[in-house]
């Protein structure tokens, strides 16, 4: 049964740096101008959690307890210069995967490949019209899953279109995280011939709304941002990694305060709140609260998830 993810995009958050065009050698962010900003080196988790349980259907609640993860580290950027050329993934404290990003002759990001105890496990590939993204596959172990074709207007991405989507259903972790954040949905299908696709509309270089069209799902994400610097805007590899993500709304120029879903008339936001250095976010946080049933009981867990930065010496 197709259900509506509904949590926050930041899970699978990173952060990116701008810098100029040099060739193959460095980023660029996709028009060739001269920009400037940091390069994140490590990005840490903290979470403090409580859970309760219920056996009237949510009247009353009854403590089961508390847990907490302090400042682990979850991800590691590598540079070559100001060229970014891998990131690592961490899970309690252990090595979980690394992406390396492959570029072209044009210095834009031509593949993305995840490796897992050293072996290649899965990668995206992108398209180009120009130096805009135009199209995205995601393969596992060499076999096309999925594709996406994206359209543009004033050189912002506009619409995301799902064009092939593999029957089999055991999908790779980043197609995975891209239909799950695009798409909020654990599937996507295909109705009345209309292919399942994303609109995302912006004023000025920040992603306002989200519209997801799926066959029997239709919904809003707005957005308000900060007026600071955020990191992952500018970069050539920022859009591709994001992208393969799916973690569109991290294209904009600020930070996202908020954003709230709009699902069938039934609104759920998600707030934001952020610490700074040098007009740049250290951290952020957000709270949270989930509910799951399971048989004849209601669980539900409450708490509030931080993510804090650090950068390279300018």
């Amino acid at each position: 049964m197709k259900k509506l993810l509904v949590y926050s995009l930041a899970i699978c958050t990173a952060l990116f740096a701008s810098c100029s065009k040099d060739s193959s050698s460095s980023d660029n962010n996709g028009s060739g101008s001269q920009i400037t900003g940091k390069r994140i080196s490590e990005i840490y988790y903290s979470n403090v959690e409580q859970s309760y349980f219920s056996n009237d259907n949510g009247q009353t609640w009854s403590y089961v307890g508390s847990t907490s993860t302090d400042n682990n580290l979850i991800r590691v950027w590598h540079w070559e210069h100001d060229k970014l050329t891998s990131v690592d993934y961490y899970y309690q404290d252990n090595l979980d995967g690394t992406d390396k990003l492959n570029y072209n002759n044009e210095g834009l990001v031509s593949e993305i490949v995840y490796y897992v105890d050293g072996e290649e496990s899965e990668s995206v590939e992108f398209s180009y019209n120009g130096t805009a993204i135009s199209k995205i596959k995601y393969f596992d172990h060499g076999t096309l899953e999925s594709s996406y074709d994206v359209s543009y207007e004033n050189d912002k991405p506009i619409r995301i279109t799902c064009t092939y989507m593999s029957e089999n259903k055991t999908m790779s972790k980043h197609g995975k995280s891209f239909m799950e954040n695009m798409f909020k949905t654990d599937e996507i299908s295909s109705k009345d011939g209309i292919l399942p696709y994303t609109e995302l509309a912006w004023i000025d270089n920040n992603m306002t709304k989200m519209y997801v069209f799926d066959s029997d799902l239709e919904y809003f994400v707005t957005y308000t941002y900060d007026n600071k610097n955020n990191p992952y805007y500018g970069r050539n590899s920022s859009t591709a990694l994001m992208l393969a993500w799916g973690s569109s709304y991290q294209l904009s120029q600020n930070n996202a305060l908020s954003e709230t879903y709009n699902v069938y008339g039934d609104l759920y936001t998600v707030d934001y709140t952020y610490n700074y250095s040098d007009n740049y976010p250290t951290d952020y946080k957000y709270p949270y609260e989930n509910i799951y049933e399971y048989s004849v009981y209601l669980f539900k867990y409450t708490g509030e998830t931080t993510y804090s930065y650090s950068y390279l010496p300018d």
